[in-house]
């Protein structure tokens, strides 16, 4: 029984995972560097969507367009990795589990137990009190 209640928790984090990872994709951040003369758009799957650079920028230096390209899509990266990280939080609640503790981790253990039936009984309820 505890396997299987596992299991299903597993598959319906699994599920979570995929849904967040589809929004994800489809959720974008903005960025910009130089007061908005490099902006750059990115999904929180880091896909680019789009750069754009200012007209009065391209006359500069070549150095400080590649500098100002480099800071905004970092900070759009910064900008996706806090949502991606709150998202798959979000996608891995509800499971009545401690934080740290997954589905994965408890069939992994059953699954060990299985494997070893000399642990015993008492001593995987010990282990699992832990």
């Amino acid at each position: 029984m505890l396997m299987q209640q596992a299991q299903r928790m597993q598959k319906d984090m699994e599920s979570n995972v995929k849904k967040a990872k589809e929004q994800l994709a489809q959720t974008e951040v903005n960025a910009e560097a130089g007061g908005g003369l490099v902006k750059v758009t990115m999904t929180c799957r880091n896909v680019v969507k789009r750069i754009e650079i200012s007209p009065d920028l391209l006359q500069d230096d070549p150095d400080m367009i590649e500098d100002l390209i480099a800071a905004a899509m970092n900070d759009a990266a910064r900008q996706a990795e806090v949502i991606t990280e709150a998202k798959m939080k979000e996608a891995n609640s509800g499971m009545g589990l401690p934080p740290g503790l997954s589905a994965t981790v408890l069939i992994n253990s059953y699954k060990l137990y299985e494997s070893y039936p000399v642990l015993g009984r008492n001593r995987l309820n010990v282990w699992h009190s832990i």
